[in-house]
């Protein structure tokens, strides 16, 4: 689990973007321009200067906040994280940065490149926020002691949840006539490939993956699919107004994960159960920095922790 105090800036970007031109757009361009100030577009001979467009930026509100409020806390925020004795060894960091950078590319693949854009990041971008959200993770959790007790209360009192029961994977041939249904159980009895029909036969091609006895089947599958033997077949089914034969591919044994196996499982939810609350972290960090707002518009960014 891993946390972000910013969020995806995309998305305030867009949304601000959005309301710029509703709210705004027609009144900022009607004002004069000294020749120095950049400019950012021209619309039919009217510029729109780069102040004019982070003013009216800074005064779009989201969730009663400006913006420009929101953004600068969100900087604090980050200045206060990394410069925080986190204890943590900066290799170290690099290390897991890089390591969660190659998760994220090997989620996405060829598309890796697509999804920074769409987000508005660059890969450094990507790396800072990875970086920050490492830091944060380990300030909210560094305090945090989980005994061997604690482990094994939490164990026994989910046995439960770490047990899986037996799992069937089965197979279908789905057609409209009970005589198509004989025929294919025929041929299948004589020796035909039973995937071999059901890709050339079945009006339905689509997969069950593993279910189990506790798995909302229809009645008539789960008394017969459950007696099947790896590799049988069953004789054909009336389902409402088609007509299935089941082959029963596999059966994955119940399994009950013993302690060791999930004991790092377990550990890191505990950590996270009994962390500290980002809020809490964060209004700490405020608390104890010394921070001066030079712009008298945004003097009240202090009093948002």
């Amino acid at each position: 689990m891993t946390f972000s105090i910013r969020g995806s800036r995309a998305l305030i970007i867009g949304v601000a973007a959005a309301l710029l031109l509703l709210l705004f757009g027609s009144l900022t361009m009607l004002q004069a321009h000294p020749e120095d100030e950049e400019v950012i577009a021209v619309v039919n001979g009217i510029p729109i200067t780069k102040d004019e467009f982070y003013e009216t930026l800074e005064n779009v509100v989201i969730d009663d906040e400006p913006i420009g409020q929101a953004v600068l806390r969100v900087l604090i925020s980050e200045a206060l994280l990394l410069e925080t004795d986190h204890d943590l060894d900066e290799e170290h960091i690099d290390t897991l940065v890089e390591e969660q950078l190659d998760m994220y590319r090997e989620l996405y693949g060829d598309n890796f490149e697509d999804a920074l854009t769409q987000l508005g990041l660059t890969e450094d971008n990507l790396r800072d926020e990875i970086r920050l959200s490492i830091i944060l993770e380990h300030l909210v959790t560094k305090d945090v002691h989980i005994s061997d007790d604690d482990i094994v209360a939490f164990y026994e009192e989910h046995k439960s949840s770490f047990y899986t029961p037996e799992l069937y994977r089965p197979a279908h041939i789905v057609v409209a006539s009970e005589d198509e249904a004989n025929d294919l159980f025929e041929q299948i009895a004589a020796g035909a490939s039973f995937s071999e029909l059901a890709e050339k036969h079945s009006l339905d091609q689509s997969e069950w993956g593993l279910v189990s006895r506790q798995d909302p089947l229809p009645s008539i599958i789960q008394d017969v699919l459950f007696t099947l033997e790896v590799g049988e077949v069953s004789h054909p089914l009336v389902l409402e107004d088609d007509y299935i034969l089941l082959r029963l591919e596999e059966i994955v044994p119940a399994k009950e994960e013993s302690l060791d196996e999930v004991r790092d499982e377990i550990v890191d939810f505990l950590r996270y159960e009994q962390s500290l609350s980002v809020d809490d972290l964060l209004e700490t960090l405020w608390n104890d920095a010394q921070i001066e707002i030079l712009w008298e518009r945004y003097r009240s960014v202090t009093e948002a922790m």
